[in-house]
């Protein structure tokens, strides 16, 4: 059970930190969002940082390839070697375009794969993408993301298989909505994982208006309308997002294939906790399961 958690967009870490403790004992991991929606925060490193210093739970830094040449990466993941980061999240990034800086240069030196490679590199030869020598291995687990869209099946598949082969040791997916369709899709997606694993991605959300946007941004979300319209017509839309977010995992739950779920609160904590205590993850148990 792993979870996302926003970094500040500002200097003052006092929320953050008051959402990392209600997380502790709940979830196994954080994952810290970088710039998510190409909305400037804090940097995903520091964000771990931040969770290494002050809980016992364990970091995963998004990377992202959007706007850094490959000295820029590959000194981030030193950077995060050195903090004691391991888990990696790599991503390409969301386009400029749709955040709050628009005109900013939407920079790609290395793709996803590429970016696995380069990680995969470090770790078992101890070199640079250059061929250039490290002083010292650094130890990553590695990961990407894979949009589980069942009209874009081949085409998605065919990504999961070249990020397996670069590298990659798990996967997280998008917002899952149809149980059924993902169910079928899954079965295509055990051939492809090898011995990654795989968790599925499930939004905590009251707020059908941000359902509709998710639906309208990403492919494979038509499902999402009949989740919005619930949404709508709930007397509590709070209640109502943690309701679906509990169905979600209970089908989920035993799904060949999947290894775990990942929760995505859109910046509600509390929907998130109140999501983990429907599901017996109460913050005194602290035992990996759910």
């Amino acid at each position: 059970m792993t979870a996302d958690l926003a970094p500040p967009r500002g200097a003052d870490p006092s929320r953050f930190l008051a959402a990392i403790s209600s997380l502790e004992g709940r979830v196994d991991a954080l994952n810290l969002t970088e710039n998510q929606g190409a909305r400037v925060r804090a940097c995903s490193l520091a964000a771990c940082a931040l969770v290494l210093r002050h809980s016992t739970l364990e970091p995963v830094l998004q990377i992202v390839c959007r706007g850094r040449n490959r000295l820029a990466l590959q000194g981030e993941l030193l950077g995060a070697a050195l903090l004691g980061v391991r888990d990696l999240l790599v991503l390409r990034g969301d386009p400029p375009g749709v955040g709050d800086h628009p005109d900013a240069l939407d920079l790609l030196d290395l793709d996803v794969p590429d970016l696995l490679r380069v990680v995969c590199r470090m770790e078992e030869e101890g070199r640079l993408l250059s061929g250039g020598l490290l002083e010292s291995r650094p130890r990553f687990f590695p990961g990407a993301v894979v949009d589980p869209d069942p009209a874009r099946a081949g085409e998605e598949l065919g990504r999961m298989r070249a990020k397996v082969e670069a590298g990659a040791r798990f996967f997280q997916t998008q917002p899952v909505f149809d149980l059924k369709a993902f169910a079928e899709w899954m079965q295509g997606a055990g051939e492809c994982l090898g011995g990654a694993r795989l968790l599925a991605g499930v939004l905590v959300t009251g707020n059908a208006g941000m359902v509709r946007r998710l639906a309208a941004e990403l492919p494979g979300m038509g499902a999402a309308a009949a989740v919005a319209e619930r949404l709508d017509r709930a007397k509590d839309p709070g209640k109502e997002g943690v309701r679906l977010a509990v169905e979600a995992v209970e089908g989920l739950r035993g799904m060949p294939g999947v290894s775990g779920v990942h929760l995505m609160g859109g910046g509600k904590t509390e929907l998130v906790e109140r999501t983990l205590e429907a599901i017996g993850r109460r913050k005194s148990d602290g035992a990996p399961g759910g």
